[in-house]
């Protein structure tokens, strides 16, 4: 593996640049991928030993061990201990430009939520039901009208549309929007 330039450095960057605009694209040939390696070292202005450019290569090329460039922990602890700081400081070009090279995993899409059902109740609560306004529902006095929707319905809402008094405790009209009726 040679560790010298082949072409330009104006012409990597022209590579990268190209890398860049490749959503998914297959692996990359060594020489291509050890030129990303030497131009990222360029980049970053660090010196570039044969055997971090080796270690980096072997890790790209394994597709076991590919996947390590997306973390730097893994990506480190692959690395000679001696060269670690120099392949820190090339982390980020390297992982951006040589996973671009490699297919990713496209994430299943989440399967539509039901649509639940909502139906609204009119809701009267007072001492006779024959004093009711009209309504679907009666509940004697001082029921919890919220308890009663709970019990029926997976979410609901309750507003308080009318009160008029009478009788032993009044009446009141609720509205009550009932999401996934039980």
């Amino acid at each position: 593996m040679s560790t010298k330039f082949s072409s330009s450095f104006w012409s990597i960057l022209t590579l990268l640049s190209m890398l860049d605009q490749v959503a998914v694209a297959q692996e990359l040939p060594a020489d291509q991928a050890d030129a990303i390696v030497q131009a990222c070292a360029q980049i970053a202005e660090v010196k570039l030993s044969d055997d971090l450019a080796k270690s980096i290569l072997d890790t790209y090329s394994d597709v076991e061990t590919r996947s390590d460039f997306s973390s730097v922990g893994p990506f480190l602890a692959r690395m000679p201990p001696p060269e670690r700081g120099v392949a820190l400081k090339l982390f980020d070009c390297l992982s951006k430009n040589l996973l671009l090279a490699t297919p990713q995993p496209q994430p299943k899409p989440e399967p539509p939520q039901p649509v639940l059902p909502t139906v609204t109740y009119k809701v009267c609560s007072g001492e006779y039901e024959s004093r009711c306004q009209q309504h679907d529902v009666y509940l004697y006095c001082y029921s919890d009208v919220g308890a009663w929707a709970s019990a029926r319905c997976n979410s609901s809402t309750v507003n308080r549309y009318n009160t008029y008094g009478g009788n032993k405790c009044g009446y009141s009209m609720d509205l009550v929007t009932c999401t996934g009726p039980k």
